[in-house]
């Protein structure tokens, strides 16, 4: 499952790490094997495949990838939004994002569409609670949004994909 090529970046990734702190790279490691399976997501099997490589326990990288939610053990769309519903997010309508979201592509927390190109999760925090209702997609943030600025936004992501 370790092609040649995810082989060369995995090896260009070990190289930023002292040879004796191989496990520190799990992480970028983790995220390159999940950028390139299908579903965009870690299988058991690709867990193991990781923490062989480093040398590292397999309940370790479980331990890492079950923590973080940028990881995934679930299937998730092309697109993964990520939307904020803690109490600063809630107060300023993240319920509206996620209703507009439900709206737009038939989908809940933890659900992928048909076609693979959307999911969606609700998350604890995204670190900008003066910047409410917000989603993460991939590295971008999106902030203050509206229904119909996150209905704008699943259009122009369609198209893309």
């Amino acid at each position: 499952m370790i092609t040649a090529e995810l082989k060369k970046k995995f090896d260009v990734l070990l190289g930023y790490y002292p040879a004796d702190q191989r496990q520190a790279a799990v992480i970028p490691l983790l995220h390159l094997m999940q950028d390139t399976a299908s579903g965009n997501y870690l299988t058991a099997e690709s867990q193991q495949l990781v923490a062989d490589y480093i040398g590292m326990p397999v309940s370790k990288v479980h331990e890492v990838v079950s923590f973080y939610t940028m990881l995934s053990e679930k299937p998730r769309g092309k697109n993964h939004m990520l939307v904020c519903h803690t109490l600063p997010c809630d107060l300023t309508g993240c319920s509206s994002v996620v209703s507009a979201i439900a709206d737009k592509l038939h989908i809940h927390d933890g659900e992928v569409t048909k076609d693979g190109k959307f999911s969606m999760e609700e998350a604890e925090c995204l670190a900008r609670c003066g910047e409410g209702p917000v989603m993460q997609i991939g590295e971008t943030v999106y902030t203050h949004l509206t229904a119909e600025k996150t209905a704008a936004l699943i259009d122009e992501l369609a198209r893309k994909s």
